[in-house]
């Protein structure tokens, strides 16, 4: 089952606390089971390659920054094919994917939440077609705002990426 995280640190206007850089994790809420509910429509959106069920959860000006800087847009992003509702390459986006929040800090009707995603897929060899097990894992900073439809990430950040691994064993492409 896929899922998302029920613990998470809540601040109201505050920051979440860190320990060496990292972020600190504490005892859940109503917040994040909220927050969790949501992220888990994207999630099923995902394994389901249901491109419209991801979209309703971003906002029309959706921007994604990935670690290295670059910068995209929803339609951008699109247009060259790193939307995260884009499924080319992917065969199958496995139920142990799943979303763990770190930290989430309430301002008004934004939400800036920090997240652990451990994504499982499984893509083809280029040679035969064969379906291979990619996991990787991801922290992000994401910041949400509430509309009138709900709540919809609006900014999502990369901050660190952890090892990626290809059919169980580390993988480094370089």
């Amino acid at each position: 089952m896929y899922r998302v995280g029920s613990g998470a640190e809540i601040l109201r206007g505050g920051k979440c606390r860190s320990q060496k850089g990292r972020i600190s994790h504490q005892s859940g809420s109503d917040c994040a089971a909220r927050y969790s509910a949501v992220d888990n429509q994207g999630i099923g959106a995902d394994i389901a390659k249901d491109a419209a069920a991801r979209s309703s959860i971003e906002t029309a000006d959706v921007t994604i920054r990935e670690l290295d800087g670059k910068i995209y847009t929803k339609e951008s992003a699109a247009q060259i094919g790193a939307s995260a509702n884009n499924y080319q390459g992917v065969l199958r986006i496995s139920e142990d994917t799943r979303i763990r929040v770190e930290c989430l800090t309430l301002r008004g009707k934004d939400a800036t939440v920090y997240t652990n995603q451990h994504y499982v897929r499984y893509v083809p060899d280029r040679k035969d077609e064969s379906p291979h097990e990619v996991i990787t894992n991801i922290i992000h900073r994401e910041i949400w705002t509430f509309t009138e439809q709900g709540w919809k990430v609006k900014y999502i950040e990369e901050l660190e990426r952890g090892n990626t691994y290809l059919d169980g064993k580390l993988y480094n492409p370089e």
